[in-house]
């Protein structure tokens, strides 16, 4: 072999490697969208590839080119291999695993197999020393612990895994998820010839593709299709793929006779439910297909992910038929609480609504039958969404009393993520920015302006129009986030932004580079220290019942010139209204109000009570720590909420602010 392609292997995945190839072959570029379609990869991925690749191709006396409308190709590969190509893939040799592959390659090797796997084994398929294995087995016994399995080793015959069945295979689901999303597995699946020799497997993908059937997966779309054709009955498009890769690993394991348990209690709720009919008759189908018995527990399984993947007729944001009325109250509970904590009004979210209710239609019957549910992206998601994480927590352990079932918190990042996507859908249509328009022609250029405006930037309101003598008057108690002139203009205390009056396409272009400017969008983020100041902490207050100590927390901000009276009226009146479901932790409230009940400026107030009082709410009372948020959008809502809920949810930093002989105390605490 070549030095150049034996170094290469030592660094490229196997993918990249690919990829190379093709773009070695290529008698003219070839576009980005090509080359993901050819690799069944994101857009992004391949950029990400091209960027790894250009080094190296660089070091060996090439140039990746890339030109946007043209494509990608490489410059000076014939002096590579004398016919200016690479070896073709299957020949360039072992693929050399990262650390985080090599532990997941291990894994997939130890599920895959039925009997002990010696470390000496585990060292050779992977080309690394046994005591690299032995080290990378601490990762995976650990990872095997948290789904409630056992990495146990047997002298002289090496490690297995063991466990219920269920959890085995939510094991391979979780590791099929952490390898590539289902789109990704199924689509590199479809690609393998099921009637291909068969290999050792050389990359990561086909180290963890190796759990699954290929030839069987092709077999089950045709099945699983038929059967819910016959049956007129629907699944999300998204999840289709998902529910194939479960059955694969489901008629493997049924085959080898393991199978999953179902108490007939639990089969007896599940043989009332549609999904159930549908199970039943796929496996009827499956038992002709392969000549296997499929156990009634497995159908009962089959029924759960049926639950999961499917879309009721008509698109679920138009249609509550079907959702259980329990559900409903249940969702309602939910996004009320959550609605509170977060400053959205979630009701007004239709899609939100159902789409939790479906969501909790299948994991509580999960959570009660004590079924492992796993979520891989968990981490992901409480670093990105800190403070909708938080109040999802809260609202979760205000149900599971009334559910009589605990809530994991695997379970709480997806409803989290549901939450996210509802304020996105929310933000995406709010108007982000308030300007006044100034003009110095006449009324018909300036009616134009604010049609093309209005019509370019639909995130921009224009609150008033006017010439240069008028703009005194339109300032007079307006909350407005810029003046767009079209004249030359200085303002000491508004930010103005001066455009053509027949406004230009530049024109368009440099307000939207303005916009995104704008603290509100690209600017520092707000941080606690520039709100929390000695003048809004307040310790050890005595009031006499809840809505006096919302009023204390209001004051501060009300001197502090944050906000006007009638916001701290309107916070009492929100906690008349919803109820306490301000009273978000143990002994915590977080009172706040909408930004246009009178919110001048960004802020935070914090009152610490003695002694605490009650609000009502029997999980959290009573309350001895009230902090008041003040928001200009939704937006300063959030990233004050984030911060807070990082604070909130570490004991010691609660147990300053409970304990702290000085407002400079809390703020020294607080920082980030």
């Amino acid at each position: 072999m070549p030095h150049f392609i034996a170094t290469l292997v030592m660094v490229l995945t196997a993918r990249t490697q690919k990829l190379l190839n093709i773009l070695m072959e290529a008698e003219k570029p070839l576009t980005i969208s090509y080359l993901a379609h050819c690799l069944a990869v994101s857009p992004r991925t391949i950029r990400y590839d091209l960027d790894r690749l250009r080094y190296w191709v660089k070091e060996r006396g090439m140039k990746l080119e890339c030109r946007p409308r043209v494509g990608v190709w490489l410059e000076g590969k014939e002096i590579i291999g004398g016919e200016g190509k690479f070896l073709p893939l299957p020949e360039l040799g072992t693929y050399v695993f990262s650390p985080d592959e090599r532990w997941k390659a291990i894994l997939a090797l130890l599920l895959r197999s039925e009997k002990p796997v010696t470390a000496h084994k585990l060292a050779s398929e992977l080309q690394v020393s046994r005591t690299t294995i032995l080290k990378d087995l601490e990762t995976v016994e650990e990872w095997l612990r948290y789904r409630g399995l056992e990495l146990v080793r047997k002298p002289k015959l090496g490690f297995q895994v063991l466990g219920e069945e269920m959890k085995w295979r939510q094991a391979v689901a979780d590791l099929l998820a952490a390898a590539a999303d289902e789109n990704q597995l199924y689509s590199y699946l479809q690609e393998l010839s099921p009637k291909s020799p068969s290999k050792q497997p050389r990359s990561f993908l086909e180290k963890i593709c190796s759990l699954i059937s290929k030839q069987e997966i092709k077999e089950l779309e045709v099945i699983v299709q038929e059967t819910i054709n016959d049956l007129n009955y629907t699944v999300a498009e998204g999840n289709f793929y998902g529910l194939l890769l479960h059955l694969a690993v489901a008629l493997q394991r049924i085959k080898q006779g393991k199978n999953v348990f179902i108490s007939s209690e639990q089969l007896e709720q599940l043989r009332a439910l549609d999904e159930f009919r549908v199970a039943y008759k796929l496996a009827e189908r499956l038992e002709r297909t392969y000549g296997v018995k499929i156990p009634e527990g497995e159908i009962g399984n089959i029924t759960l992910h049926f639950m999961g993947a499917k879309m009721r007729q008509g698109s679920p944001v138009q249609t509550f038929a079907g959702v259980e009325p329990y559900l409903l109250e249940i969702v309602q509970e939910f996004v009320r609480h959550t609605g509170a904590v977060l400053g959205f009004n979630f009701f007004e979210d239709k899609e939100l609504i159902i789409a939790l209710a479906l969501h909790f239609r299948v994991t509580f019957h999960k959570l009660r039958w004590g079924l492992s549910l796993r979520n891989p992206l968990l981490q992901e998601i409480k670093e990105k969404y800190p403070q909708i994480f938080f109040a999802a927590r809260q609202a979760a352990r205000r149900l599971e009393e009334k559910c009589q079932v605990g809530i994991p918190e695997d379970e709480i990042g997806y409803l989290a993520v549901h939450l996210a996507a509802s304020i996105e859908r929310q933000t995406s249509r709010e108007i982000r920015y308030k300007a006044l328009l100034v003009c110095g022609s006449g009324i018909g250029t300036a009616q134009l302006l604010l049609t093309i405006l209005r019509k370019r930037l639909p995130e921009l309101e224009i609150v008033g129009l006017g010439s240069v003598l008028e703009l005194p008057e339109l300032l007079k108690g307006s909350q407005v986030d810029y003046v767009i002139t079209t004249v030359p203009l200085e303002l000491k205390n508004f930010p103005v932004i001066q455009v053509n009056p027949l406004l230009q396409e530049e024109d368009i272009l440099y307000l939207r580079r303005k916009l995104l400017e704008s603290p509100h969008k690209g600017g520092p983020p707000l941080m606690l220290k520039d709100v929390l100041t000695e003048e809004t902490i307040s310790l050890d207050v005595e009031v006499k019942d809840w809505e006096e100590a919302v009023r204390a927390a209001g004051r501060l901000l009300v001197r502090k010139g944050v906000v006007e009276e009638r916001y701290v009226e309107s916070m009492v009146r929100t906690v008349k209204e919803l109820g306490p479901y301000i009273v978000i932790a143990p002994g915590i409230a977080m009172p706040h109000a909408r930004p246009e009940d009178g919110v001048k400026q960004v802020g935070l107030s914090l009152v610490r009570l003695r002694p605490p009082v009650d609000f009502g709410n029997k999980a959290n009372d009573p309350v001895d720590i009230v902090i008041a948020i003040a928001g200009v959008d939704r937006s300063s809502h959030l990233q004050i909420l984030a911060q807070l809920s990082k604070v909130l949810s570490d004991k010691d930093k609660l147990h300053v602010l409970r304990r702290a002989r000085s407002a400079k105390e809390i703020i020294e605490e607080v920082k980030p």
